[in-house]
């Protein structure tokens, strides 16, 4: 027998809350909607009295906002999925920092990826993701992510990326100092996440940051970059290369 979700709503919004309590009922027939909450306060009470598995939680509300709620309530453990009405630019910092989210208006289809994505989250890492998310928002442009690597989440400076390498399902990324991680993601799904204009992807199975670049080989198509790490650049790749070095 499936595990029934718990799951309640924090949002200002009363057809945000509407909408996801129908969805709920008639799509995520493993969820149970126990409370929402229009406020902060009002969701204070209700997480006092009953914790759910997952809470839909708005970002900016009148008074204290999402970001208040979950600094202020330290005791929790459940996942958290944001509802937000924010632009491309902020949508961009929520997959940076590996955060689930709804866009409004809210389409069945995400919210049951969403709650199947938060019903396996590792917890342990959640400050992480929220502080990563934070610093993304509060910023001009996202400069935090987050890449999952064993069981843990780590917290990467972007501007600290110099070459992604990926094999089959793993991915390692060589950092800036010498530091390099592997994580489950497959290449595909980073360069997602990464800003075109900062990241070339220079063969299948690598990604360079142009910032990093030092120099380029055509004798044998390589890319150097500082700390002395190589990418292969494809045949047919070279000339989008060229042309991009050149506009930099």
């Amino acid at each position: 027998m499936e595990t029934q979700l718990t799951c309640a709503i924090v949002d200002d919004e009363i057809l945000a809350v509407e909408t996801i309590k129908i969805l709920l009922s008639e799509y995520c027939l493993n969820s149970k909607l126990i409370w929402t909450a229009c406020s902060y306060d009002e969701a204070w009470k209700s997480l006092d009295n009953q914790s759910p598995d997952i809470l839909f939680l708005d970002i900016e509300m009148p008074g204290k906002s999402g970001f208040d709620l979950l600094r202020d309530y330290p005791e929790r453990d459940f996942e958290v999925i944001f509802i937000t009405a924010y632009n491309q630019y902020a949508i961009q910092a929520f997959k940076y920092s590996a955060i689930d989210y709804l866009l409004k208006p809210i389409d069945v289809d995400q919210l049951k990826s969403a709650i199947e994505r938060a019903s396996v989250a590792k917890s342990p890492n959640r400050e992480i993701r929220y502080k990563a998310l934070k610093d993304n928002l509060e910023g001009n442009k996202p400069t935090k992510i987050v890449i999952t690597s064993n069981e843990n989440h780590l917290y990467l400076d972007v501007e600290d990326l110099l070459l992604l390498d990926g094999e089959g399902s793993y991915t390692t990324i060589f950092c800036v100092g010498g530091t390099k991680y592997t994580t489950t993601k497959k290449i595909s799904e980073i360069v997602g996440l990464l800003n075109p204009k900062q990241f070339f992807r220079c063969h299948k199975s690598q990604v360079v940051a142009l910032k990093h670049i030092l120099s380029y080989n055509k004798v044998d198509s390589s890319i150097i970059l500082k700390g002395g790490l190589t990418a292969i650049l494809a045949r047919r790749k070279r000339q989008e290369f060229i042309d991009i070095m050149q506009r930099l």
